[in-house]
């Protein structure tokens, strides 16, 4: 046992600090009389025999926590910013850089607005509702059938990127092909003009 009489050659100055092992056993940081801060042990309660000086610590800690209680109630809350988010903030789209499906099974779009280096996923409702232009660019770009022409496009002249429609003759009446397949043999496959 910890003795606070001299005469064992090892005196309790004061008791520091007091933790909890993994086995849930009580241990306090004794600070010996005549030693340095260096030479500081933690020892078992049953080891210690000041009684005194853990219930003068005991107190002193309970004051100090109830102590920062009160200076928790008396801090003032900050309030938390609301900041506007998606078409509240009244800005246009820059472009929508990314699409996700929403636990509910709603589509959203990750949002990059103009003026602002902000991003917000916005219900997918709302983009093609107010903002059909953007969501329309934002899968033109995802295609890669467009990517392939424009790459192909790419240093022509811009009279010359600017292509119509082809003209297609329907025919009146139904179209006949036939095709020959492997261990069937021929199959026919009339096709009905278009109306």
């Amino acid at each position: 046992m910890v003795k606070t009489e001299p005469e064992e050659g090892f005196s309790v100055e004061k008791v520091i600090d007091k933790r909890i092992t993994v086995e849930g056993r009580i241990e306090y940081l004794l600070k010996w009389r005549g030693y340095t801060d260096a030479d500081n042990t933690w020892e078992p309660e049953v080891n210690c025999n000041c009684p005194h000086l853990i219930k003068k610590f005991e107190e002193d800690r309970l004051i100090k926590l109830k102590e920062s209680n009160i200076k928790k109630v008396k801090k003032p809350k900050i309030e938390e910013v609301v900041k506007p988010r998606g078409y509240d903030r009244e800005l246009p789209i820059d472009k929508i850089v990314g699409a996700a499906t929403h636990p509910s099974g709603e589509v959203m779009y990750l949002v990059k607005w103009q003026f602002c280096d902000e991003f917000d996923m916005v219900s997918g409702k709302l983009v093609k509702e107010k903002s059909p232009e953007a969501l329309l660019d934002f899968f033109q770009a995802k295609c890669p059938y467009q990517k392939k022409a424009m790459d192909r496009t790419h240093g022509l002249p811009e009279e010359l990127k600017i292509t119509k429609p082809m003209e297609v003759d329907t025919p009146s009446e139904n179209v006949s092909y036939s095709i020959e397949m492997p261990a069937i043999g021929n199959v026919s496959i009339e096709i009905p003009p278009i109306e």
